[in-house]
């Protein structure tokens, strides 16, 4: 592609300005500065903005953190005692009642709790 000449007039303060930051990045003549200067304006930005895909990989961290804070932990299975089994919730309790192979929409909280509490002593033996 083969160049087009033009001609440009400066005011004095923005010729001064120009020449200054033409000596500061190091370019050989001011023509060379001007090129550089209108190809950073119009050709696209570099990717300075994180990606919709780095965007929902930073939105499910954080909500994986949220959860986790909202969410209290699950004592080991090996380690349950009455106490643990009633302070958790339904979805607690089903979870592991699920894991144990005990599970059974028909049960109550406190007969999940049991049936989590018999699965266990067979499992651990206490």
């Amino acid at each position: 592609m083969s160049r087009k000449k033009v001609a440009l007039s400066l005011d004095p303060e923005l010729y001064a300005a120009l020449q200054c930051w033409q000596a500061q990045q190091g370019y050989g003549s001011l023509s060379e500065a001007i090129r550089v200067i209108l190809q950073q304006h119009f050709q696209p930005p570099q990717l300075t903005c994180p990606t919709i895909l780095q965007r929902l990989t930073t939105l499910e961290k954080q909500v994986v953190a949220l959860q986790a804070q909202l969410q209290p932990p699950q004592p080991e299975i090996a380690c349950l005692t009455l106490a643990d089994l009633e302070a958790l919730n339904r979805s607690q309790l089903v979870a592991i009642a699920r894991d144990l192979g005990v599970y059974s929409y028909k049960l109550s909280n406190p007969a999940l709790r049991q049936a989590i509490l018999a699965a266990k002593r067979e499992i651990y033996g206490h």
